[in-house]
């Protein structure tokens, strides 16, 4: 049982000014600030194979979360006399800061090998602040009519800060005063990365051709404070980045698309700091300060004969991804169905997906009808460890839906709809 109450204000605020008649200044700030109450009530039962019981758990929490967040973009670019010659520069900062802090109680009884049962009654603190400021610079010169080239540096600077002091309720004292060492803990994670990159645009006739190239150039720096024990991890990193799109226009609203991407994601520091949470009675988390960065290949086909301004027409798409160094969690349980959970990394899986849809839209006077379809379809073949044992995981997503809409005027609408998913996964 979950009851959840927030309050959210935001405010934004965009200024554009034309310094001169090719140079373009747009400033835009704002801000977001939200409260939420959240009030947990939640019980569980676990057996094993031999439908044994194994454990149960009970737990009664509230938790109060104040989130700030503050950011601002700054634009300016200039053209210039030759035709598509343009330079750019894009700052940006953002700041947030979420601080929680809630009572749980809770009971977790174990029914083999005699363990203890864990009783909590305890007092949370979590704060995590965000600071980030990236600079993107990037030029454009005309070759010829056709031809355009690309070349710039996107500079980034981000560092995260993450505190937990859980609190145990003192009987002697009645109050939350006696700090638990055992969950609580204190990282900070720092990423500064330098990405020079090139570009290109080719169009003649019906076709476009666009290619980028960037390589990442990253200092990623963790460090964590836990049970009195500092653990720093710097790593180094030259990641490769690159996109490729063809496009064949046979309309203005028909064309051809065909795409290729390779991206790298760094492992976020949860999962490379080895500091353990056991917030959960029942699952313990560790990172592995081994992980490496994980490297994505996406290929996408597509046929668009869409008509915006009728809205009406067709679209089909098929899109692939291949991953290396997938980071996937391995877990290993106890007798007592206690989980233990650490990330790694494993090749060799990927994703499909298949689909398309329909619309038309047909007026008459004050009367409009509209009406369409989509189907898509997904598989993944993805894989994990469990208890030391390798295993792989099948999955199936069908998704088709179907709508239907009807105006009269501003006066009526009618918009009903239906979609059905179905999913299958073998192991």
């Amino acid at each position: 049982k979950t009851k959840n109450e927030n309050t959210v204000n935001k405010a934004n605020f965009e200024l554009e000014y034309k310094v001169t008649p090719t140079i373009m200044l747009v400033i835009s700030p704002n801000i977001n600030q939200s409260h939420s109450n959240n009030n947990l009530i939640s019980a569980s039962k676990s057996k094993n194979d031999k439908e044994e019981a194994i454990n149960e758990n009970a737990t009664k929490s509230n938790k109060e979360i104040d989130n700030l967040s503050l950011g601002n973009t700054i634009n300016f670019n200039k053209t210039f006399s030759k035709k598509l010659r343009n330079l750019s520069f894009v700052y940006s900062n953002s700041y947030s800061s979420v601080d929680s802090e809630g009572l749980t109680l809770s009971k977790t009884i174990f029914f083999q090998n005699n363990r203890p049962t864990i009783d909590r009654n305890q007092n949370i603190l979590n704060n995590n602040k965000s600071n980030s400021n990236s600079a993107d610079i990037e030029f454009i010169e005309p070759i010829t009519d056709s031809l355009r080239v690309r070349i710039g540096v996107d500079l980034d600077w981000v560092n995260e800060i993450s505190e937990l002091k859980t609190y145990d309720f003192d009987a002697s004292s009645q109050s939350y005063n006696d700090l638990n060492d055992l969950q609580s803990n204190y990282t900070n994670s720092s990423r500064n990365s330098v990405r020079p990159k090139l570009g290109l645009t080719y169009e003649k006739n019906k076709y476009t051709f666009n290619f980028n190239s960037s390589t990442s150039i990253i200092d990623y720096d963790n460090h964590s404070l836990y049970l009195n024990k500092d653990t720093d991890l710097n790593q180094k990193h030259m990641l490769p980045y690159i996109n490729a799109q063809i496009r064949y226009r046979f309309t203005r609203s028909k064309y051809f698309t065909l795409k290729y991407d390779y991206d790298n994601t760094l492992p976020t520091p949860v999962q490379l700091i080895p500091v353990a949470n056991l917030s959960n009675p029942l699952a313990t988390f560790i990172g592995n300060p081994n992980l490496n960065p994980n490297g994505t290949h996406t290929s996408s086909i597509s046929f668009n004969n869409y008509n915006f301004r009728k809205r009406t027409g067709y679209n089909l798409y098929l899109k692939t991804n291949y991953f290396k160094n997938e980071i996937v969690s391995t877990s290993i349980y106890d007798a007592n169905g206690k989980r233990t959970s650490s990330f790694i990394n494993i090749d060799d899986t990927h994703s499909s997906s298949i689909g398309g849809s329909w619309n038309q839209n047909i007026k008459k006077e004050a009367h409009v009808f509209r009406f369409g379809m989509n189907l898509n379809g997904n598989y993944s073949f993805d894989k994990g460890f469990t208890n030391a044992v390798l295993y792989n995981a099948k999955s199936v997503r069908v998704t088709p839906s179907v709508y239907l809409s009807y105006d009269y005027g501003e006066l009526l609408t009618l918009a009903p709809s239906y979609k059905f998913t179905y999913n299958e996964t073998k192991y």
